[in-house]
Parts: C-alpha cells; structure tokens; sequence
C-alpha cells in the first residue's frame, strides 16, 4: 500500500516512490489520470491485468548491474503480448492502433504525457486504424476466397470425375459387348444364308 491516491496498479511513478524516481508530485493532476487511461488500454486490447509487482529498477541482462526502469520497460511484455496475438490469429499485421496511445501516456514524466485533447485526437487515429486493418483484413479475405475458389471447383470435378469414372466404364464394357454379340449373330447368319441359297434358287427354278 502506498499513501497516494488510487490502486498501485494504475497509478504512475510520482504517486507510488516520488523518492526514488525523485519525481516531485506537487499535486494530484490530470497528468496521473492519462498515466491510469494508458493502464486500462493494455486490459482493454489484451485482456490482461497488468499487475506486475511495483520495481523501479531491474538487473540489465548483460552486465547484471542495476539500473532504473521505466514504466513502458516494467509493463511492455503486455503490449508485445498483444500484438503477438493478434497477429498469430490473423487480425493484425503491424502494431494495434493503441499501443502508439498507451506509450505516451505511460512515460514516466508528467510533462511528457498527452493531455486529454491529444487522448482524444490518438483514440480517433487508433479507430481510424481498427477500421482500416479491418477493411484490409476483409480484402485478404475476398482475395484469398476468389483465389481457392477455383482451386475448389477443380478438386470437386476431380471428385465427380472419379465417382463417375466406374459407371462410365461398366457402360462402355457393356455396349462393346453388345457389339460383339452382333458381330457374333452377323456371323452365323452368313453361313446360313450360303447354304440357303441354292435351295431357294431351285425352288424358284
């Protein structure tokens, strides 16, 4: 628990160690309510509750010496989360559209946060973005449809092609029997015709 104001989880640097960030919170201020929007963006897009433990330095991986850490660093494996997501699933190529909204408003300085009219004006780009990903996404889509359809049209006539094929042959097997049953027939009735002849001729005679 710390003595500012609000949950530790949305509240920025200033309100939960002014002493060890030696940022000077002179007042609370809408800069602390912008750092909270960018909290609640990272819930809202990724569906996580990003409450990692308060630490204003880490070990650097390389050299293992302590160092500072900035709120993007401590909370930015959420947004990498998020967009890697979206993209395994199909729905995003680049960056969401809020992750440009939430890296301003997590910076560790007040005077470096938007304010609420610079909130705004990045939340109608990251709809804009959202409504162009998504006709775009739709257009892959028809693309990608208009291309398989042929393909599928082709393996159904394969398909038909193959269950048909059986009939087909049992159809010409019995025709070319037919055939060769009447060449049979024509066959026995030349003989009987040649020995029939002179019988017929006498008899006319």
């Amino acid at each position: 628990m710390t003595t500012g104001p609000g949950a530790s989880v949305y509240m920025p640097p200033e309100a939960t160690a002014p002493a060890a960030s030696n940022i000077q919170m002179s007042k609370y201020d809408a800069s602390v309510d912008i750092f909270s929007i960018g909290v609640v963006s990272i819930f809202t897009i990724g569906e996580i509750f990003p409450c990692d433990p308060l630490a204003p330095t880490f070990a650097d991986e390389k050299s293992g010496v302590v160092v500072a850490r900035t709120e993007l660093q401590r909370r930015s494996h959420y947004m990498r989360n998020v967009n890697e997501q979206l993209r395994a699933c199909g729905q995003l190529r680049g960056d969401h559209p809020l992750i440009r909204l939430i890296q301003q408003c997590l910076q560790n300085f007040p005077s470096k946060r938007p304010g609420i009219r610079e909130v705004l004006r990045l939340l109608e780009e990251a709809r804009a973005g959202v409504r162009d990903e998504g006709s775009e996404r739709n257009k892959r889509e028809l693309v990608r449809a208009l291309q398989t359809q042929p393909r599928n049209q082709e393996t159904e006539l394969v398909q038909a092609k193959d269950r048909e094929m059986p009939l087909l042959q049992q159809q010409l097997g019995e025709k070319e029997q037919q055939i060769q049953e009447m060449r049979q027939r024509e066959t026995e009735l030349v003989p009987a015709k040649d020995r029939e002849m002179p019988l017929l001729q006498q008899q006319l005679g």
